[in-house]
């Protein structure tokens, strides 16, 4: 049986960025068929996010089926798990904006020459987080039927490792990755490094 994964990237993120062409070259060199997947992200629902995976979601019973999605990215992937019905999920860093979490992105602390562009950002990513509010993990996570691994830096952001940890309390059998030296940075070599010790056991 062939082994196909379908990597989500994180908000404004795109197949060509080149933390993603590591990631699929990762998948590669162990066996595996990648395939990253293209959002249109600006001013768009969880719902739209979903469409749009499916549209590119190709299941085949001669596939087992890796889903692997990093901060929104690894939302949406939850999301996408009842249809897509993989062997693996690799959640990365999931954003804290589900319905039990109290995040809200405008309660983040800034360097005060980032808030023009956090500004820009609340308005092209809210209403995403706005529709993930309708989501309650607890629910989505008792929908899933496969391995599971959560991964998250050890320097994020507090309520994200908070929804990293409670992740892995809610679904059984999981495995929690805390990444030394790492923030909100897939790209980031520690973070590489650790996804890839996992990757070869798959």
């Amino acid at each position: 049986m062939s082994k196909v994964v379908y990597i989500i990237p994180g908000f404004g993120y795109s197949p060509r960025h080149k933390e993603y062409v590591k990631l699929a070259e990762a998948f590669k060199e162990n066996g595996f068929k990648p395939k990253v997947i293209k959002i249109n992200w600006y001013r768009r629902t969880m719902e739209d996010y979903l469409v749009q995976f499916m549209e590119q979601y190709k299941n085949s019973p001669k596939e087992e089926v890796t889903l692997l999605g990093f901060s929104l990215g690894a939302n949406i992937t939850l999301l996408a798990n009842e249809k897509a019905k993989p062997k693996n999920i690799i959640f990365c860093s999931l954003s804290p904006y589900f319905k039990e979490d109290k995040a809200k992105i405008k309660d983040t602390k800034y360097a005060w020459y980032l808030k023009p562009y956090i500004i820009l950002l609340e308005f092209l990513v809210s209403p995403a987080i706005r529709t993930m509010k309708h989501y309650s993990f607890k629910e989505l996570s008792s929908k899933i039927n496969c391995r599971v691994f959560i991964f998250a830096g050890k320097n994020e952001m507090l309520n994200l490792l908070n929804r990293a940890k409670e992740a892995h309390k809610k679904v059984p059998n999981s495995k929690l990755v805390l990444v030394e030296n790492t923030g909100h940075d897939i790209g980031n070599k520690e973070y590489l490094k650790a996804l890839k010790a996992i990757i070869s056991k798959l």
